[in-house]
């Protein structure tokens, strides 16, 4: 994290995928992603708050020409609380993805890390 928030804090710009599941459980939250509590990544919300970079998310659809390019800015959500700015986050890609079900990777384990005693989806 130290070199992505030493780019960022000089002017630089980086891209997250928010939606892998994080290394281990300190650098996540469980959150809920269409209504199942997961594993959320934390870097999100704690490079906006060492830096105050502008979170924005970005969606790449495909089209019979080529792609469609969708910038979301999230800076008002991510003003919250680390859990809330989680569910923020993964809210907004639920969103891109209702309607372009087909272009979104399914076949990616987003639930694989789920909270102690919950249904374990891929078992």
């Amino acid at each position: 994290m130290t070199e992505i928030l030493r780019a960022v804090r000089s002017g630089g710009v980086t891209a997250i995928l928010p939606d892998q599941v994080p290394a281990n459980e300190s650098s996540g939250l469980n959150v809920p992603f269409f209504g199942i509590k997961c594993a959320t990544a934390t870097l999100p919300f704690k490079l906006r708050e060492k830096s105050a970079a502008k979170v924005i998310l970005g969606v790449a659809l495909r089209t019979k020409n080529g792609f469609n390019l969708i910038f979301r800015d999230l800076d008002t959500i991510m003003s919250n609380g680390p859990e809330e700015a989680l569910t923020g986050i993964n809210r907004a890609i639920e969103e891109s993805i209702i309607g372009n079900e087909a272009q979104y990777l399914w076949e990616y384990k987003r639930f694989k890390c789920r909270p102690a005693g919950e249904i374990d989806h891929y078992g």
